[in-house]
């Protein structure tokens, strides 16, 4: 257990409290203070409720709903208020020698086992909100925050993007004055007389490129870098920076800086400047430079100020480098992963040069998003993907921020336990606390090279949504959530569409990866500030424990409670019902004639399949049956061979809704039928060869399936249903309408049926009950039919009908999951 994700029973507390902000829903803020048993007073940021998913007596039971849980952010543990249980809620609790029992009209709702420091902790984990987790601050946003999270950078040019609107994303939810001193700037900054400026700048991108090579440092990266190299445009100030572990790699850094420049915007190199280092002068270097017309600027001997732009861009890299690992505590030797995250930032700052716009929007003309910032080293709570942990295990692991991947919607961080690498695009950040690997004082961090300047970092290049993202890393960045090889690569930012910068390094990079077939044009547009949003909270009083609901709300099996493969269901405490389930879906598939068992053919190849698994709930929340589905793995389709058409119509929201007014108006009945496995009923037109699903093996190991039907996963699936059940209600007398293709209308002139589909759920609408019993009846004969009776439920929506009045309500009181609130009688 996790001493951070766990509830202690606290038999003092009165209320719930947590410091986990990403645990709490339907937020409003409000600050109590809150008296510790130090006698220390601390405060409350806010308030919400929580979903706990309990396990009593070794099983998992309903989740429950703790409301009016205050979020504390200093506080170090989740405390469960007992005394508040007890007299405002009819709780019951027995202390036992081994384990706490939280009873409620007899029923154990969940179990707190004694450890052996006296302490009771909670059996279940807590359910984390999924939707813009990573939108959530555990500290106020103001100056100081934004200052460490722009890599240290000088508050009057935060409050200039501010006022200016530099940025998009940079909100300001506390007016607190920055502190006077801090710390980190001071280890990090103290520095002699600044390097003078420059006399004038380009009027035109890549007019003229500084560049200059840092190294070699006294420490070693993670990766085995010993210098890195920097070029910044002249016009625009942006800067890109390649790691290198040698000098010798410079040439090739500039091959690639040149490609991707070029690349993005437009136009060709005309000048570069540099000190006339050794590594700049080879023959192979001036030769490409000759032939590309690229007109070359030394420095004179001794004269580093000649090449101020570079020169002085490495002393600020080195100096907030310095400061945002000192303030880290983590090793020197991470030094690269901090240069990729400080360069990702700067590119998104004001200059001098561009006092009112940045070096981001100058390069990509457009402003730059940079909510998804945090501050560097701090702790991390990364979300564990369900196939990646065991049960009850908590959905989080602790991690160390390290930047932002190259290629991901998401941030990099460091697992101290495992000391892996992982991508993720769902975190907690707690941005108060540094875990850093240091436990006595911090190393003294040294960047600086023997007799040289503060080095020059490695950038990150913005992420490119209209552009295929540029990574060119010295080794393959893993996939999110997996331990990628440890080289940074240019950081890709979380947020919706803000472009990166990509990073060049010095070795020989992959080809960029092709953009995404039928990409969407659409611009997307980020997420409101939701945590923002204030709802009305509750204030307790002396009838606190009559306010018409229970502080426990029972909630349907948790979700995440399916398996998501086949060997996780066939390990779990149900796994004769899922055994049950397979075979169910195998032998409904077997007697379909989906497919027959043959020999793989010379030159063809077979796609992947797989399990998918799914608990059925009805409306009350009880279980309704387990469902498993054989699926195709379609994504290794290739278009033109296993495919070539896969649109299929669906009606349109206002469709269903101008449906639902009529048959209010008109007074329809409405009914619900739900055809069983509905894609196996598409015939295919294309020769398709399917490996054999997990459990189900007939023949030898060459043995694979031609599929004859289509299936679950093809891209061609539901066009193939739709053409075979359009052409089932054409049979019966319907038409399809030509406004929305996925609306059928039978007329005879007496009776009228209005017939929206959605894939595999069709509902009848008609005033003449007899005639939607015969349409269903005969659509059964034809396909493998559940018929549901009256629609109660449609897309995950609620409809309720009163004909009396001729109304027809739509609610989605079961949106994400099903609550149901137990009226309080009072005990």
């Amino acid at each position: 257990m996790d001493a951070d994700f766990d509830w202690v029973a606290d038999t003092g507390a009165t209320s719930h409290m947590t410091s986990h902000r990403h645990w709490i829903r339907n937020y409003a803020s409000l600050c109590i203070p809150v008296k510790l048993a130090d006698n220390s007073i601390i405060y409350s940021a806010g308030m919400g409720t929580v979903v706990f998913n309990p396990v009593v007596n070794g099983k998992k039971v309903r989740s429950v709903e703790l409301t009016r849980v205050l979020h504390v952010p200093q506080l170090r543990n989740n405390l469960l208020a007992c005394l508040y249980l007890t007299r405002h809620k009819g709780f019951d609790i027995h202390i036992g020698r081994t384990h706490m029992d939280f009873k409620r009209n007899g029923q154990i709702l969940f179990q707190a086992p004694i450890l052996s420091n006296n302490s009771a902790q909670l059996n279940g984990v807590t359910v984390p909100i999924e939707e813009s987790a990573n939108r959530i601050s555990t500290l106020p946003l103001d100056l100081n925050l934004w200052h460490r999270r722009f890599a240290h950078h000088s508050y009057a040019d935060v409050k200039k993007m501010i006022q200016e609107g530099l940025v998009t994303g940079l909100v300001l939810d506390n007016q607190q004055q920055p502190d006077p001193i801090c710390e980190p700037c001071l280890a990090g900054k103290m520095h002699s007389n600044p390097f003078p400026s420059s006399p004038s700048h380009s009027l035109q991108p890549l007019e003229l490129i500084h560049t200059d090579l840092h190294g070699p440092l006294p420490v070693a990266s993670r990766e085995g870098y010993h210098y890195w190299i920097t070029f910044i445009d002249d016009c625009t100030r942006f800067r890109a920076i390649m790691m290198l572990k040698k000098k010798s790699d410079a040439f090739n850094a500039f091959r690639l800086y040149k490609a991707y420049a070029e690349n993005q915007l437009g136009c060709k190199i005309k000048s570069m400047q540099d000190d006339k280092g050794g590594e700049y002068m080879s023959t192979a270097f001036i030769k490409f430079t000759d032939d590309c017309g690229i007109f070359r600027r030394h420095t004179t001997r001794n004269r580093p100020q000649m090449n101020g732009v570079a020169e002085r861009a490495n002393r600020t890299i080195s100096d907030d480098v310095t400061a945002m690992i000192t303030e880290s505590r983590l090793p020197p030797s991470f030094w690269s992963y901090c240069l990729a995250a400080h360069v990702h930032v700067w590119n998104r700052l004001p200059t001098a040069p561009l006092p009112h716009t940045t070096p981001f929007e100058a390069w990509h003309k457009k402003k730059p998003d940079v909510s998804h910032l945090r501050v560097w080293g701090c702790t991390a709570y990364v979300y564990v993907q369900k196939d990646q942990r065991k049960s009850l295990q908590p959905h989080m692991e602790k991690c160390v921020f390290l930047g932002y991947p190259s290629g991901y919607k998401g941030w990099t961080f460091f697992n101290p336990t495992t000391k892996k690498i992982i991508i993720s695009e769902r975190a907690e950040f707690d941005e108060r606390y540094f875990p850093g690997l240091s436990t006595g004082p911090v190393a003294k961090v040294d960047l600086n090279p023997p007799g040289q300047l503060p080095l020059p970092q490695m950038a990150n290049l913005p992420d490119l949504p209209d552009e295929p993202p540029v990574v060119i890393p010295p080794g393959p960045t893993p996939p999110p959530s997996q331990p990628p090889s440890p080289s940074p690569s240019p950081p890709h930012s979380p947020a919706p569409s803000p472009p990166q910068s990509p990073s060049p390094p010095p070795a020989p990079a992959p080809p960029p990866a092709a953009p995404e077939p039928r990409r969407s044009t659409r611009v997307s547009r980020p997420p409101g500030e939701w945590w923002k949003v204030t709802h009305k909270v509750h204030e307790p009083g002396d009838d606190d424990g009559d306010d018409g609901y229970e502080e426990v709300q029972f909630a349907g099996l948790a979700a995440g409670a399916d398996p998501r493969t086949y060997k996780q269901a066939m390990k779990g405490d149900d796994r004769h019902l899922w055994q049950e389930a397979t075979q169910d879906e195998y032998n409904a598939l077997n007697g379909n004639e989906t497919w027959e068992v043959v020999d793989l053919p010379p030159g063809k190849k077979a796609i992947g399949s797989g399990w998918v698994f799914k608990i059925k709930f009805k409306a009350d929340g009880t279980i309704e049956r387990y469902k498993a589905r054989i699926v195709a793995k379609g994504y290794s389709q290739r278009p033109g061979i296993d495919y070539t058409e896969v649109f299929a119509p669906t009606f349109r929201p206002a469709t269903l809704r101008l449906i639902l007014a009529l048959a209010a108006i008109e007074d329809m009945h409405l009914r619900s039928v739900d055809v069983t496995s509905a894609f196996p009923n598409g015939d295919l037109e294309e020769e398709i060869y399917m490996l054999q699903p997990e459990g189900f093996h007939q023949g030898g190991p060459n043995k694979v399936l031609r599929l004859r039907k289509s299936l679950y996963g093809l891209k061609q699936a539901a066009r193939q249903w739709n053409k075979k059940l359009h052409a089932a209600l054409v049979e019966m007398g319907f038409k399809r309408i030509e406004a929305d293709r996925s609306v059928y209308i039978y007329s005879n002139g007496v009776v009228k049926i209005i017939v929206p589909i959605y894939v595999d759920d069709i509902t009848f609408a008609s005033k003449s009950n007899a005639a939607i019993d015969k349409a269903v009846k005969e659509l059964c004969t034809r396909f493998k039919c559940r018929d549901l009776g009256s629609t109660k439920f449609l897309l995950g929506v609620g409809i309720g009908q009163d004909k009396d009045k001729k109304l027809i309500t739509l609610h989605q009181h079961s949106y994400g999951t099903w609550y149901c609130l137990i009226q309080d009688n009072g005990s």
